[in-house]
Protein backbone atom coordinates (compact mmCIF):
# COMPACT_ATOMS: atom_id res chain seq x y z
CA UNK A 1 0.00 0.00 0.00
CA UNK A 2 1.73 3.70 -1.00
CA UNK A 3 2.46 6.12 1.17
CA UNK A 4 0.00 8.64 -1.19
CA UNK A 5 -2.87 6.16 -0.58
CA UNK A 6 -2.73 5.56 2.94
CA UNK A 7 -2.34 9.87 3.05
CA UNK A 8 -5.31 10.28 1.27
CA UNK A 9 -7.22 7.10 3.12
CA UNK A 10 -6.06 9.30 6.61
CA UNK A 11 -7.52 12.41 5.10
CA UNK A 12 -10.78 10.80 3.91
CA UNK A 13 -11.61 9.21 7.54
CA UNK A 14 -10.40 12.64 9.45
CA UNK A 15 -13.30 14.43 7.39
CA UNK A 16 -15.67 11.60 7.85
CA UNK A 17 -15.37 12.17 11.52
CA UNK A 18 -15.41 15.19 11.64
CA UNK A 19 -18.63 15.71 9.62
CA UNK A 20 -20.03 13.19 12.25
CA UNK A 21 -19.31 14.81 15.03
CA UNK A 22 -20.94 18.46 13.53
CA UNK A 23 -24.03 16.28 12.72
CA UNK A 24 -24.13 15.13 16.67
CA UNK A 25 -23.71 18.28 17.78
CA UNK A 26 -25.07 21.03 15.49
CA UNK A 27 -24.94 24.72 16.45
CA UNK A 28 -24.96 23.81 20.14
CA UNK A 29 -24.91 27.57 21.29
CA UNK A 30 -28.01 28.37 19.37
CA UNK A 31 -29.13 24.97 21.01
CA UNK A 32 -28.82 26.55 24.47
CA UNK A 33 -30.18 29.95 23.58
CA UNK A 34 -33.26 27.87 22.30
CA UNK A 35 -33.45 26.19 25.49
CA UNK A 36 -33.00 29.44 27.34
CA UNK A 37 -36.06 31.17 25.80
CA UNK A 38 -38.14 28.51 26.10
CA UNK A 39 -37.69 28.11 29.96
CA UNK A 40 -37.91 32.26 29.48
CA UNK A 41 -41.47 31.76 27.82
CA UNK A 42 -42.91 29.30 30.64
CA UNK A 43 -41.56 32.35 33.15
CA UNK A 44 -43.51 34.85 31.35
CA UNK A 45 -46.25 32.65 30.79
CA UNK A 46 -46.50 32.18 34.37
CA UNK A 47 -46.36 36.08 35.22
CA UNK A 48 -48.84 37.23 32.73
CA UNK A 49 -51.69 34.41 34.94
CA UNK A 50 -49.78 36.13 38.23
CA UNK A 51 -50.54 39.57 36.94
CA UNK A 52 -53.99 38.58 35.93
CA UNK A 53 -54.28 37.54 39.73
CA UNK A 54 -53.63 40.79 40.68
CA UNK A 55 -56.24 42.38 38.40
CA UNK A 56 -58.84 40.25 39.38
CA UNK A 57 -58.02 41.18 43.19
CA UNK A 58 -58.00 44.75 42.70
CA UNK A 59 -61.33 44.26 40.29
CA UNK A 60 -62.87 42.65 42.99
CA UNK A 61 -62.12 44.86 45.51
CA UNK A 62 -63.75 48.09 43.39
CA UNK A 63 -66.39 45.87 42.78
CA UNK A 64 -67.40 45.14 46.45
CA UNK A 65 -67.33 48.77 47.49
CA UNK A 66 -69.83 49.47 44.19
CA UNK A 67 -71.81 46.90 45.60
CA UNK A 68 -71.48 48.58 49.46
CA UNK A 69 -72.90 51.72 47.96
CA UNK A 70 -75.85 50.42 45.61
CA UNK A 71 -76.92 48.48 49.00
CA UNK A 72 -76.60 51.41 50.78
CA UNK A 73 -78.81 53.51 49.07
CA UNK A 74 -81.62 51.01 49.13
CA UNK A 75 -81.55 51.06 52.88
CA UNK A 76 -81.09 54.10 53.52
CA UNK A 77 -82.02 57.65 52.02
CA UNK A 78 -78.77 59.48 51.53
CA UNK A 79 -77.69 63.13 51.09
CA UNK A 80 -77.76 64.25 47.82
CA UNK A 81 -74.27 66.11 48.57
CA UNK A 82 -73.10 62.50 49.97
CA UNK A 83 -74.62 60.88 46.88
CA UNK A 84 -73.18 62.55 44.57
CA UNK A 85 -69.98 62.54 46.56
CA UNK A 86 -69.49 58.84 46.37
CA UNK A 87 -70.61 58.48 42.73
CA UNK A 88 -67.24 60.97 41.41
CA UNK A 89 -65.25 58.95 43.63
CA UNK A 90 -66.01 55.67 41.99
CA UNK A 91 -65.70 56.60 38.31
CA UNK A 92 -62.50 58.44 39.57
CA UNK A 93 -61.44 55.12 40.60
CA UNK A 94 -62.66 53.34 37.81
CA UNK A 95 -60.40 55.37 35.66
CA UNK A 96 -57.58 54.67 37.90
CA UNK A 97 -56.94 50.91 37.31
CA UNK A 98 -53.87 49.88 37.37
CA UNK A 99 -51.97 47.87 34.55
CA UNK A 100 -48.17 46.63 34.04
CA UNK A 101 -47.71 49.49 32.12
CA UNK A 102 -48.13 52.43 34.76
CA UNK A 103 -46.81 50.43 37.70
CA UNK A 104 -43.89 51.78 36.81
CA UNK A 105 -45.34 55.53 38.26
CA UNK A 106 -45.35 55.49 41.49
CA UNK A 107 -48.02 58.61 41.62
CA UNK A 108 -50.57 56.38 39.75
CA UNK A 109 -50.22 53.76 42.43
CA UNK A 110 -50.37 56.48 45.40
CA UNK A 111 -53.14 58.07 43.85
CA UNK A 112 -55.23 55.03 43.33
CA UNK A 113 -54.87 53.68 46.36
CA UNK A 114 -55.21 57.09 48.36
CA UNK A 115 -59.01 57.04 45.98
CA UNK A 116 -59.66 53.97 47.30
CA UNK A 117 -59.03 54.49 50.58
CA UNK A 118 -60.83 57.67 50.89
CA UNK A 119 -63.90 56.13 49.26
CA UNK A 120 -63.34 53.25 51.58
CA UNK A 121 -63.39 55.59 54.49
CA UNK A 122 -66.84 57.40 53.50
CA UNK A 123 -68.99 54.01 52.95
CA UNK A 124 -67.97 53.05 56.22
CA UNK A 125 -68.26 56.70 57.67
CA UNK A 126 -71.97 56.39 56.52
CA UNK A 127 -72.40 52.65 57.35
CA UNK A 128 -71.64 53.42 61.06
CA UNK A 129 -73.33 56.48 61.21
CA UNK A 130 -76.29 54.60 60.38
CA UNK A 131 -75.34 51.46 62.31
CA UNK A 132 -76.51 49.66 59.20
CA UNK A 133 -74.00 47.05 59.67
CA UNK A 134 -75.42 45.77 62.58
CA UNK A 135 -79.38 44.97 61.41
CA UNK A 136 -78.19 44.43 57.59
CA UNK A 137 -75.94 41.30 56.77
CA UNK A 138 -75.37 41.92 53.76
CA UNK A 139 -73.91 45.14 54.15
CA UNK A 140 -72.31 43.70 57.04
CA UNK A 141 -70.49 40.75 55.03
CA UNK A 142 -69.79 43.03 52.15
CA UNK A 143 -67.87 45.32 54.70
CA UNK A 144 -65.84 42.48 55.66
CA UNK A 145 -65.32 41.65 52.04
CA UNK A 146 -63.50 44.67 51.76
CA UNK A 147 -61.71 44.58 54.07
CA UNK A 148 -59.96 41.17 53.76
CA UNK A 149 -59.32 42.98 49.90
CA UNK A 150 -57.60 45.60 52.29
CA UNK A 151 -55.58 43.57 53.97
CA UNK A 152 -54.14 41.09 51.55
CA UNK A 153 -53.67 44.41 48.50
CA UNK A 154 -50.09 44.37 49.29
CA UNK A 155 -49.43 40.71 49.83
CA UNK A 156 -51.23 39.88 46.45
CA UNK A 157 -49.13 42.68 44.84
CA UNK A 158 -45.40 41.33 46.13
CA UNK A 159 -46.18 37.62 45.26
CA UNK A 160 -46.49 39.33 41.63
CA UNK A 161 -43.27 41.24 42.68
CA UNK A 162 -41.42 37.76 43.49
CA UNK A 163 -42.02 36.20 40.14
CA UNK A 164 -40.97 39.52 38.20
CA UNK A 165 -38.09 39.74 40.07
CA UNK A 166 -37.39 36.20 38.74
CA UNK A 167 -38.30 36.59 35.59
CA UNK A 168 -35.69 40.06 35.60
CA UNK A 169 -33.00 38.00 37.27
CA UNK A 170 -33.01 35.38 34.75
CA UNK A 171 -33.00 37.85 32.24
CA UNK A 172 -30.08 39.73 33.29
CA UNK A 173 -27.92 36.22 33.60
CA UNK A 174 -29.08 35.12 30.31
CA UNK A 175 -29.08 38.23 28.58
CA UNK A 176 -26.21 37.68 25.74
CA UNK A 177 -27.42 34.25 25.38
CA UNK A 178 -30.88 35.32 24.51
CA UNK A 179 -30.27 38.15 22.13
CA UNK A 180 -29.47 35.76 19.57
CA UNK A 181 -32.63 34.44 18.98
CA UNK A 182 -34.02 37.52 20.11
CA UNK A 183 -32.51 40.51 17.70
CA UNK A 184 -35.30 42.61 18.10
CA UNK A 185 -34.87 42.46 22.30
CA UNK A 186 -38.42 42.15 22.72
CA UNK A 187 -38.31 40.63 25.87
CA UNK A 188 -37.77 43.46 28.87
CA UNK A 189 -37.64 43.77 32.40
CA UNK A 190 -40.89 43.69 34.42
CA UNK A 191 -41.53 46.64 36.55
CA UNK A 192 -42.18 46.17 40.44
CA UNK A 193 -44.80 47.07 42.94
CA UNK A 194 -42.14 47.18 45.41
CA UNK A 195 -39.38 49.26 42.91
CA UNK A 196 -41.34 52.21 42.54
CA UNK A 197 -41.07 52.94 46.71
CA UNK A 198 -37.42 52.63 47.15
Amino acid sequence: MSPAFLCTLVFVLVTVACTTTEREHPQSTFSKADTLTDQLLVLQDSLHHRWLHVSMHEQLHNEQLRSLFEHLQVLVPLPAADRTSIEIQIEQLHHLQLNPRNITNPDVIHEHDLARHALTTDLFRLIQAHRIHERDSTIAHTARRIQEFQQNTWPVRMQYDSLARQYNQFLLQHRETLRQGDPENKYQPRPLFQAVFK
